[in-house]
């Protein structure tokens, strides 16, 4: 379904270096073949980088457009609560969550939605989807909703969804929690 993948980026890098030091010919390679490897590892860095910082500035640009008031946090999640509930509990990490959502890229195109896939469920912290997401909703309760911009290294990165999502796309998520049943192992 949609927000699988989270680590794809470190995955993609751990790969291509795996593969680079494996062409180097393992034990018997060179101090030019490393590096060479070494060179590489530092290109897809700065590569890497270039993406975050390029992907940045094209949020930025669509949140003026929208004249959006946003958070954000450490990770570079964008998220406005809009409406908020009085006095519920903060979603936690092992919570079981179920929400409506609409995915829609920063070119305004809806790619998935629960109009026609059903609420989703997920417990948080312990669910393969983007991590954005999973961040956004601990900053929620019951009866919420939000907006999430989502940038590509906290969603699909490096290799998209594999269906609606390409590679490096950031995803504008607008959510409304629908039932929460707190964790008895927190």
């Amino acid at each position: 379904m949609i927000f699988f993948a989270s680590a794809h980026i470190h995955q993609a890098l751990l790969i291509l270096f795996l593969v680079n030091l494996l062409a180097c010919g393992g034990n018997k390679s060179t101090s030019t073949e490393l590096q060479k490897s070494e060179d590489i590892t530092d290109e897809l860095i700065q590569n890497q980088k270039d993406v975050v910082r390029d992907e940045a500035e094209e949020i930025d640009a669509y949140v003026i457009r929208r004249g959006y008031k946003l958070n954000k946090t450490e990770t570079g999640l964008r998220y406005m609560i809009y409406k908020k509930a009085s006095g519920g509990q903060r979603i936690e990490v092992m919570d079981e969550v179920e929400f409506k959502y609409s995915v829609s890229l920063l070119s305004g195109e809806t790619v998935y939605s629960s109009d026609s896939t059903g609420n989703m469920k997920l417990i948080v912290g312990r669910s393969d989807m983007a991590t954005g997401l999973q961040e956004g909703l601990q900053l929620m309760a019951l009866d919420e909703k939000a907006l999430f911009i989502i940038p590509s290294h906290l969603g699909y990165g490096l290799t998209g969804d594999g269906d609606r999502i390409r590679n490096y796309q950031t995803m504008v998520v607008d959510v409304e929690v629908v039932k929460v049943v707190k964790s008895s192992k927190q």
